[in-house]
């Protein structure tokens, strides 16, 4: 399995976690230097031009979101250029859930004509109305599948993940696909989002192999409305205050 890991090159810190969780137990591991917001001039302008900012938002929003847009877009180009399929495409916030928890993923099943989410890496969840989401039982249903497979019956009008830690683009098809309805696309907001609503994304795997580090604070691009996942992908109850930067759960390596 090829995997990309996408990380800004002034975040040492991130790296070295790369270097100590992730590189040991990944193979065939790239890092991929992140197109970074400071250097404006490195972000495309037909990505800078369609990105969509909330109208007070603060200064610099629109550049962290085209620069994490831009990057993503590069690591598929980058894998159609090297040929290098099924390609998994990682944040750098992304650390393993489990000493093997690679060898227990289902490779040989993963469906072929889609991109699929690597589930456990969530974050967030964003729903219309989250008490009648978790009263209905979808949160209790996605969050009880346990036995690690790739599911297709989800409902995106349903259940909305705001979080593009890790996924997996099996083919140079699927990845030409989507970077070409990605392309037509006249506003674009978090890449997270844009590739959620994708239609080449088409199945979830449950459990993930990986799990985010990351909370709205920590994080280099500012989210908003998070819904914290707990280690059981069950939602917690969303807090009004804006949740304080946590260490990455300390699976199988140390604490952040």
């Amino acid at each position: 399995m090829n995997v990309t890991c996408i990380s800004l090159a002034r975040r040492t810190d991130r790296r070295e976690v790369i270097d100590r969780c992730l590189r040991p137990v990944v193979p065939n591991l790239y890092v991929m230097d992140a197109v970074d917001a400071n250097s404006v001039g490195d972000i495309r302008e037909d990505i800078l031009l369609r990105m969509k900012v909330m109208p007070k938002a603060k200064e610099g929003a629109r550049e962290r979101k085209a620069a994490c847009w831009n990057s993503h877009v590069l690591a598929l180009e980058r894998a159609l250029e090297m040929d290098t399929f099924p390609h998994v495409i990682l944040e750098d916030d992304v650390i393993p859930a489990a000493e093997a928890a690679l060898d227990a993923v289902p490779w040989a099943d993963m469906p072929r004509d889609s991109v699929s989410f690597l589930a456990g890496c969530f974050q967030a969840a964003k729903v219309k109305d989250m008490k009648e989401f978790e009263r209905g039982g979808g949160a209790h249903r996605i969050g009880s599948q346990c036995n690690p497979g790739w599911v297709t019956d989800w409902n995106k009008t349903e259940f909305r993940i705001s979080s593009s830690s890790a996924y997996v683009v099996p083919t140079a098809d699927v990845a030409r696909d989507l970077l070409a309805s990605l392309a037509t696309k006249t506003r674009i907001t978090h890449f997270d989002i844009d590739l959620y609503e994708a239609a080449q994304v088409g199945s979830f795997l449950f459990p993930s192999p990986f799990v985010s580090a990351d909370t709205a604070r920590a994080s280099d691009i500012m989210t908003s409305q998070s819904i914290l996942f707990d280690t059981l992908y069950a939602p917690v109850k969303p807090s009004r205050k804006r949740p304080r930067a946590k260490p990455a759960p300390s699976f199988f390596c140390d604490a952040l």
